[in-house]
């Protein structure tokens, strides 16, 4: 299933892009075509983003922990992901990656179609409606595997298509009693029409650090199906 994922946080403030010509892009071996620039890392009251802490160790499948992931899977190192000999961003000593030096990729042509959401108010609920492509038209130029230089970290082969889906929420929700492991796969929906993820990916580490997402910070999981928010399920 091929769900498309966002870093929403992280991408609200997105400014500067800094691209090569289009056409050439898809063939470029410079790594500086494939970095971005946030708002949130221009200044020094956010966080250090050529330091970011790696969130690999940071799941727990026994007990919930104060920041940490609580994961219903356990890890899964055989799972398909990105390629960690080819990752240059993270620093595997300190457990730290940078932000400035990650690859992203680019928006380009690329458009399965309009995004949809919808939202009606019955009773007690609010049924929620989507067909998993961003309504504000903002998603990556997949598929990946046609930028050479990408493609040879991160292996995702699935290209964001339609795919309908709803879900029911109640409008006074209660808090639980206990806390709840959490699944992979969709944990949230946005008002721009896509799912949010978990902070993992399948094999059970950060996401966020390892994956190759696009400039918007989503990225299909599987070969076919749709746009999910983040954290790439096989």
């Amino acid at each position: 299933m091929e769900k498309f994922t966002l870093i929403l946080s992280l991408f609200i403030g997105l400014t500067s892009i800094s691209y090569a010509d289009q056409g050439n892009q898809k063939l470029s071996k410079n790594t500086n075509d494939f970095k971005i620039n946030l708002v949130l890392c221009q200044d020094d009251k956010g966080p250090d983003c050529s330091a970011l802490r790696l969130g690999d160790d940071y799941l727990t499948t026994s007990t919930p922990e104060i920041g940490f992931l609580y994961s219903c899977n356990k890890k899964n190192p055989k799972a398909p992901g990105s390629r960690q000999s080819r990752i240059t961003w993270i620093d595997f000593q300190k457990n730290t990656w940078s932000l400035f030096e990650k690859l992203w990729l680019p928006s380009g042509k690329f458009n399965p179609g309009e995004g949809v959401y919808s939202e009606v108010l019955n009773g007690n609920n609010i049924l929620v409606k989507i067909n998993s492509l961003p309504v504000d038209g903002k998603i990556g130029d997949w598929p990946m595997r046609e930028y050479e230089l990408l493609a040879r970290v991160d292996g995702n082969l699935g290209i964001p298509k339609r795919k309908n889906m709803s879900f029911v929420f109640i409008t006074e929700p209660e808090e639980a009693n206990y806390p709840r492991c959490v699944s992979p796969g969709a944990i949230g929906v946005t008002k721009n029409g896509v799912v949010i993820f978990n902070a993992s990916d399948a094999r059970g580490e950060d996401a966020v650090a390892r994956e190759i997402t696009d400039v918007f910070g989503g990225a299909p999981c599987s070969r076919t199906v749709p746009l999910s928010l983040y954290t790439r399920e096989p």
